[in-house]
């Protein structure tokens, strides 16, 4: 896209809006740390568009963001420099007059939600800190952490929560008074997450996760950050530096966390809700953590604190360092055409759904790093690596249990930073010594060894021996008492799979459990993490795996029997098994190298699925749907010209949309008019798809035209970079025309009419007005549109075919009032000729 003028170009239009918008801000308005809002706030000439811009503004900085990862990072930097932080600091004021407002009637909780929504998008913006997060404009960031901080209250309040602080009193005599009001403010916000995170009180989840979201995103500027994190220390600044607002804080008080433990956890809390912001930040951290954990071995350690510590350094990593898996696609044209599927639907996808799929093969998998801050962590890996050997070998028997188990959870944790085989030859080698020596009884310690012993065995070769060895484990934890365990186990033999994936001794275990452990009956009886497990590690097998002749003869017919069983809507099943079940079966499909029996069943059940309430199932179920048209119709992909009786076929398939259309859910109605036009276009000749959409868009039993709009938009837009098919389309609306305009709804024959007019045009002037117009909002605006682009189409017509066309026009339901469209078109015809 950087090669393109369109996507900078783009860019630039949106930093000129943002730049025209921030002056709608009067600089008088915006207050700085007191408690008295300006009372004129309320009387912005804006306010009653507020949301509107919200709104807008929200998606100008998706499409910003989506732009600018086309670009190459010398462009960033360019191209990225703009963010409204005038409006942003107005909007958090604007909500706290609101709230505070003795004229507001009702709580204004739709306002609140585009706000929240606005604020989050905005303050995560790439370019948001360079121009919001700096000493010299301080007062704008406190502005809005008091803005929010009220916000807060009044939701307390007007939902009734039954909030009780459990805030400490502290000392911030020695600071700089706008700086203990700053403190004493996110001290209240810590405390309500706190309590919503413990289960003490309940907040809306939606509405907590942006308020959540904000607060932590707040507390990353710079100007606070570091306060935030040690304010419950009862550290005292320097008195040199009582003037300054929030003084540069030259180390953190390491004294006071290696021997409170209350006192680390809360700055662990603090600092997995702020994240770190910067390689000095994550440094400063780790070397504090170090500290902490490097006191074992003194008289005076505390076990707790230590462990602690060694979760704050796990914290430390995930924070600084992203892992990415990416499946090796190939550059097909079906996959070209999944892909579009899944880039119409992402705005739709319900929340349930995309995170359930049995993992991809690692070995079909590219692993990268994404490190923004450039964090040495092979440094960092081989230093815990050194220390916990060192630990062990001197542990001598009097390493307490509850430190062995955080220590082997630690070891698992930065196993996903490792990329050397000796790093996992050395974790199996730790592991499998500590399991030897350990008590099977204690189930924390034992769940951690399991599943760190599999994810060590995966990655390095082992012996025949030791493979055994695993084996015994396994079934020993399949059937042990301790639910985690078991689930545990089940994870452990999924992650072995990923890369071991043909390994018959582990196959021959785990296929007969999770077979039984699958089937309705246990299902609907097992716990749901359970189920979850053993569905996960069955489908994977299933997709993957090639069991052998002992166990596989009736393998696939089983699997099947247990997936249409669950499927079935008159079976009670957990929505998240049902979810993982349909992504399962999509996977499978895409591998092909189906059984046509097997295909047969998995197309019926797709289609009975498609009749769910449910919208997280709908959504499965229709990339299901989808995912077997590609498939089963692949070799016709983009043919212009099909066989005829694979058109009937692909015509009979796509019936199922359009019948989707009008099943008047309105969630399935919308996702189905999404995925309408890409399908069409991908796979039907332009005369099929026009014939099809149109006939169906005319039809007087058609209840939501609207959702066609977008389809019919799409086929004008393609057709008109294609001579012969804009002729064709031009033709038939001239010949479609005495079929319209005996339709005696004037006002939708109208609205037909215009986006056919618009659709054709080749004048940007005009096409530019295709989106206004398939929104169908305004009939004065509609006629508007018509008129304009009738008199264009009609401009580009021969003398024959306007003649017909204004022939066509007379024809029309004409009336006596003045607003019929037909009669003020015909006159403006007759002027111009």
């Amino acid at each position: 896209m950087e090669k393109l003028p369109l996507g900078v170009a783009g860019l630039e239009f949106v930093v000129e809006m943002l730049d025209n918008w921030e002056t709608l801000i009067p600089e008088n308005l915006l207050i700085s740390v007191n408690k008295n809002l300006n009372p004129s706030i309320l009387n912005v000439a804006f306010r009653s568009s507020i949301c509107d811009m919200w709104e807008i503004l929200t998606e100008i900085l998706k499409l910003k963001a989506t732009v600018l990862s086309h670009f190459s990072s010398q462009d960033k930097i360019l191209h990225s420099n703009y963010i409204p932080t005038t409006i942003f600091t107005f909007s958090f004021q604007l909500m706290r007059a609101l709230f505070q407002s003795k004229e507001m009637e009702e709580f204004p909780l739709n306002q609140l939600y585009v706000f929240l929504q606005f604020a989050y998008v905005a303050i995560t913006d790439s370019s948001f800190l360079h121009f919001f997060n700096v000493r010299d404009h301080s007062l704008q960031t406190f502005s809005c952490i008091l803005s929010l901080g009220s916000v807060l209250r009044e939701i307390i309040s007007k939902f009734r929560i039954p909030y009780v602080s459990t805030q400490t009193e502290e000392s911030w005599s020695e600071l700089h008074e706008n700086c203990v009001v700053i403190l004493k403010e996110f001290n209240f916000m810590l405390d309500v997450i706190g309590q919503v995170r413990s289960g003490i009180i309940y907040i809306e989840p939606t509405l907590f996760e942006l308020v959540e979201n904000l607060v932590g995103e707040l507390g990353r500027c710079e100007v606070v950050n570091g306060w935030l994190l040690i304010s419950h220390l009862g550290w005292k600044p320097p008195l040199a530096n009582l003037s300054q607002i929030f003084p540069l804080i030259l180390h953190i008080p390491l004294e006071i966390l290696q021997n409170e433990k209350d006192l680390l956890q809360k700055y662990i809390f603090k600092l997995k809700l702020f994240r770190i912001a910067s390689k000095i930040q994550f440094e400063e951290n780790w070397m504090t953590f170090l500290s902490v954990i490097n006191s074992y071995g003194d008289e005076q350690c505390h076990i707790q604190v230590i462990t602690i510590g060694l979760q704050g350094l796990s914290l430390l990593l995930e924070q600084a360092v992203t892992i990415v898996y990416t499946p090796d696609l190939s550059s097909s044209k079906l996959v070209n055409g999944f892909q579009k599927i899944n880039l119409v639907l992402k705005d739709l996808e319900p929340k349930m759904c995309g995170k359930n799929l049995a993992p991809l093969l690692y070995t079909s998998c590219q692993k990268s790093f994404h490190n923004e801050f450039h964090i040495d962590i092979t440094s960092c890996i081989r230093f815990l690596t050194d220390l916990f050997s060192q630990w062990f070998r001197n542990s001598q028997g009097k390493m307490p249990l509850f430190l062995i188990s955080k220590v082997v959870e630690n070891i698992v944790n930065i196993s996903k930073y490792f990329d050397d085989t000796s790093q996992f030859v050395w974790m199996f080698d730790t592991l499998w010594e500590v399991y030897k020596a350990s008590e099977k009884e204690d189930e924390v310690l034992w769940s951690h060894l399991i599943y760190g012993t599999f994810v060590a065995a995966s990655r390095i070769s082992v012996e025949p021996e030791t493979l055994a060895s695993l084996g015994s484990l396994l079934e020993i934890a399949l059937v042990s008492s301790s639910a985690n365990v078991a689930n545990v186990a089940l994870e452990s033999v999924l992650i072995y799979l990923q890369s071991q994936w043909d390994s018959p001794l582990l196959l021959n275990i785990v296929i007969p459990y999770v077979l039984t452990s699958t089937q309705l009956s246990e299902t609907v009886c097992d716990t749901e993490s359970h189920s979850y497990n053993a569905w996960k590690v069955l489908l994977f097998i299933w997709i993957y795996c090639s069991p052998s002749d002992a166990v596989g003869v009736m393998f696939e017919q089983d699997v099947l029997g247990n997936i249409l069983t669950v499927l079935s809507p008159l079976n009670k099943v957990h929505v998240s098994i049902r979810l993982l079940v349909l992504e399962s079966l999509r996977a499978r499909v895409e591998m092909g190298n189906l059984k046509p029996e097997t295909k047969k069943k998995i197309t019926k059940v797709a289609l009975e699925t498609l009749r769910t309430p449910n919208m997280a199932i709908f959504y499965e179920s229709i990339k299901l749907f989808l995912t077997i048209f590609y498939c089963d119709f692949a070799e016709f992909y983009g043919v212009h010209d099909p066989d005829p009786e694979v058109l009937m076929q692909m015509v009979e398939r796509s019936e199922i949309l359009f019948q989707l259309l009008k099943s008047g859910r309105k969630y399935n109605s919308k996702v189905a008019s999404r995925v309408l036009p890409v399908l069409l276009m991908d796979f039907l000749p332009p005369s099929e798809i026009l014939n099809r959409v149109m006939s169906q868009f005319l039809s007087p039993s058609q209840t939501s035209p609207e959702l066609l709009a977008p389809t019919i938009a799409q086929i004008f837009e393609k057709a008109r970079r294609k001579p012969q098919e804009a002729a064709l389309v031009r033709e038939w609306i001239i010949a479609s025309m005495p079929n319209f305009l005996s339709s005696p709804d004037v006002a939708r024959t109208m609205w037909n009419l215009t986006l056919f007019f618009i659709g054709v045009s080749t004048s940007p002037d005009i096409s530019i007005l295709l989106p206004f117009a398939q929104l169908r909002r305004n009939v004065s605006q509609i006629k508007k549109m018509f008129v304009h682009s009738a008199l264009d189409y009609y401009s580009t017509l021969s003398p024959t075919e306007q003649e017909k066309f204004h022939s066509n026009i007379r024809k029309g339901p004409f009336s006596t009032r003045a607003t019929n469209p037909y009669e003020f078109l015909i006159d403006l015809i007759n002027n111009l000729d």
